[in-house]
């Protein structure tokens, strides 16, 4: 069986890469703002430039993210689990992910062979980066050996 040249394996991927790294990478954060609540809207909460709103209990979530039903579940590997509770309302707008609500918002990241599961909570006006925690979830999922469980020992030749 004939192998492929290297190089054009490496084109693959990277066309591959920057597919997926177009939609749930990028370095500007994410493509379209979202408030995502569990239900409706706070009725005071203003809503002034008519931002899309999701219902976490029965809408999709957004690309890259998983809803939640508890604060402690665990979401699937590569995606950002979010648990919003009633009351509160979660914004993501660009590179920033950001509680606008009265209650707590949870972001959690899964358990990976080298890291233990993470967990972020944005309470009041507390925010996050979209590209950080989205960048978390796909690392923990591919298995990146970074940072190691145990350190190299220090070598200094000369």
């Amino acid at each position: 069986m004939p192998r492929l040249p290297s190089l054009v394996i490496l084109a693959a991927l990277a066309l591959t890469h920057q597919a997926n790294a177009a939609e749930h990478l990028s370095p500007y954060g994410a493509a379209k703002p979202v408030l995502v609540v569990a239900g409706e809207l706070p009725k005071d909460f203003a809503n002034p430039d008519d931002t899309p709103v999701l219902n976490a209990k029965k809408d999709a979530p957004p690309a890259g993210f998983q809803f939640l039903k508890s604060p402690d579940d665990q979401p699937d590997a590569g995606n950002v689990g979010l648990h919003v509770p009633a009351g509160a309302v979660f914004q993501i707008k660009k590179r920033t992910l950001a509680n606008v609500g009265d209650d707590a918002v949870t972001l959690r990241l899964a358990k990976s062979a080298n890291r233990d599961a993470r967990s972020v909570e944005l309470k009041g006006k507390a925010t996050a980066d979209y590209n950080e925690m989205r960048r978390c979830a796909f690392e923990r999922a591919t298995g990146s050996p970074y940072p190691p469980k145990e350190p190299g020992a220090p070598t200094a030749e000369k």
